[in-house]
């Protein structure tokens, strides 16, 4: 499935100002709520100029925590597109730095690669950028790449999973068992 950018044009500039996102918040949501599972949604912040913590909360954090509380429901993913370069208006720290804060994460496609924006430790980092150079992996092949006992392999990609970091997908193993799919949202 393709994902779905959630920003109309008419929402499309800066980020300042709480009050003001809260209707953009609520249709947001309403958009995930009836959406289908598994749908990957991202924000195109190509013509947004500025964005402050009180933005990042209310359009980002916000919308990152309902996702990882309603993730049995829903199971659905965010991730961030055509982020500012850094000379212009850095979208990548401010959101950085306000994530971080509200102990939340997201991915954001950053040229040819991701960047990962918000609160996550160095052994997650690393499971999830094999994952995003892989496209798609398992605890097993985690395991043995990155030299980790298969339950924390395991351990680990659920935790991304919940972070909503990473897609996955149970499929059933051809001599018994099952096993999940990892996958990257782009």
């Amino acid at each position: 499935m393709k994902p779905i950018e959630l920003l109309r044009e008419v929402e499309k500039n800066n980020w300042l100002n709480r009050p003001s996102l809260q209707a953009t918040k609520s249709r947001i949501m309403a958009s995930i709520e009836e959406a289908p599972k598994g749908t990957v949604f991202y924000y195109d912040l190509s013509p947004i100029e500025s964005i402050n913590g009180s933005g990042t909360d209310e359009l980002i954090a916000k919308t990152i925590k309902w996702l990882k509380e309603n993730v049995k429901d829903h199971d659905k993913y965010l991730f961030l597109d055509n982020l500012s370069p850094d000379d212009e208006y850095d979208h990548a720290y401010n959101i950085h730095i306000s994530l971080e804060d509200a102990k939340v994460a997201v991915i954001a496609k950053y040229n040819s690669s991701f960047l990962v924006l918000g609160y996550l430790g160095k052994a997650l980092k690393d499971v999830l950028g094999f994952v995003y150079k892989a496209k798609e992996t398992n605890a097993r092949e985690i395991s043995e790449s990155l030299d980790k006992k298969l339950n924390l392999a395991s351990t680990q990609l659920s935790d991304l999973y919940n972070m909503r970091l990473v897609s996955r997908e149970e499929v059933q193993l051809s001599e018994g068992g099952r096993q999940y799919i990892y996958r990257s949202l782009f």
